[in-house]
């Protein structure tokens, strides 16, 4: 079945936070978003270069003593309120997340929605987390200072705000970097957080060069990074050579095994799930499934049915299931790993084409038999 399509909607032109306030200047030039539905343009972003960035890491270092100063029970106070700030605006971002990387809107605003209620546990947790700081000597709690946010485009606002709860209620300030494929629900963060003081959160958009720029900056204490292997390997090294504390979530290779003591429909709505949610743009998403011998047939007539279910479509579309991949190179990516398995002598059970229209959409795939070291 072709996707649905998305009606036309209006250009977005985002901007950089800095320092409490929007800024459009693009020393590094105007990139384009294209809606991933329609295959056209859906809105742009200026590219920061390390001037942007540095001005962005200036101004977080400069409002760090006074936020730390703030005390915990006014930064969880704060932090709620940007927590209902977010929670207001979930269909607004969720349409924005949709627009630019493709993903259902209804899927997206649950998910956002799910991330405010992690800006409040954050906030919640300072208590009992400085409370248990001695009143004079032993243990003293101390933020690292500048925290530098680069987030990826599978989840673009739950990256950013389930760990900047965290980060600003442990009174650090942070500088936010989203990826250059889905950075406009991320730059829409920026006045919702206009409650905070000026510079305690920044977002920079930008590229790889923006993104390295603000791992290297000398004031950056903190790096937190959610991406991909090859660069992470580049962060990690850049952090170690400055001996700056990083947390590196990467990619991996996720495998289900079903026994044959399983309710294979249960099994098989698992594997679905964990393999097509957000058109399998998740970290953790089932890539592989072994199946006991016993109940391999039943349990792949199943998954086969579940995926001639799915509806394929424009994450506007309140009936789309599966939204389309975030762009052409990921489709193209996808497209490539299921024909080197069918080259290898893997059978298609169903699926395994782009589908026709514009967009970048892939069906559910079904695949049995490829090699242990398919990709």
């Amino acid at each position: 079945m072709a996707p649905t399509p998305r009606q036309e909607v209006q250009s977005l032109h985002a901007q950089h936070w800095v320092n409490g306030g929007g800024d459009s200047s693009a020393p590094g030039g105007v990139r384009s978003i294209i809606d991933p539905a329609t295959g056209t343009a859906t809105g742009d972003f200026p590219v920061a270069d390390s001037d942007t960035v540095d001005l962005a890491v200036r101004a977080a270092s400069a409002a760090a003593p006074e936020w730390w100063a703030l005390g915990w029970e006014e930064r969880a106070r704060l932090l709620l309120e940007v927590a209902d700030r977010i929670a207001a605006a979930a269909n607004d971002l969720a349409v924005l997340e949709s627009r630019e990387m493709g993903k259902p809107v209804a899927m997206a605003r649950e998910d956002i929605e799910g991330s405010a209620e992690v800006v409040r546990d954050a906030a919640r947790a300072a208590e009992p987390f400085f409370a248990t700081e001695p009143a004079g000597g032993g243990l003293r709690r101390r933020p690292y200072g500048v925290a530098a946010l680069i987030t990826p485009w599978n989840y673009p606002v739950c990256q950013v705000t389930d760990v900047l709860g965290c980060l600003l209620a442990a009174g650090n300030t942070v500088v936010v970097k989203p990826s250059e494929k889905a950075p406009l629900a991320v730059a829409a963060l920026g006045p919702l957080l206009d409650c905070l003081p000026p510079g305690v959160v920044s977002i920079v958009l930008g590229d790889g060069a923006s993104g390295a720029a603000l791992v290297e900056h000398p004031l950056v204490g903190l790096v937190h990074f959610t991406g991909s292997v090859a660069t992470g390997r580049k962060v990690g090294a850049a952090t170690g050579a400055r001996l700056v504390p990083c947390f590196l979530e990467l990619g991996g290779k996720d495998a289900l095994v079903v026994d044959r003591d399983v309710d294979v429909s249960a099994a098989a709505e698992i594997a679905a799930e964990g393999g097509w949610v957000n058109t399998g743009q998740v970290c953790t998403s089932v890539e592989r499934v072994y199946v006991h011998a016993d109940v391999a047939d039943a349990f792949l007539s199943e998954l086969t049915r579940l995926a001639a279910e799915w509806q394929v479509g424009a994450g506007s579309d309140p009936a789309t299931r599966m939204g389309p991949l975030v762009d052409a190179d990921q489709r193209d990516r996808v497209h490539r790993q299921v024909s080197e398995a069918r080259l290898a002598g893997a059978k298609i059970l169903i699926g395994g084409e782009p589908l026709p229209g514009p967009g970048f959409f892939y069906p559910p795939t079904v695949i049995v038999g490829a090699p242990d070291d398919a990709s």
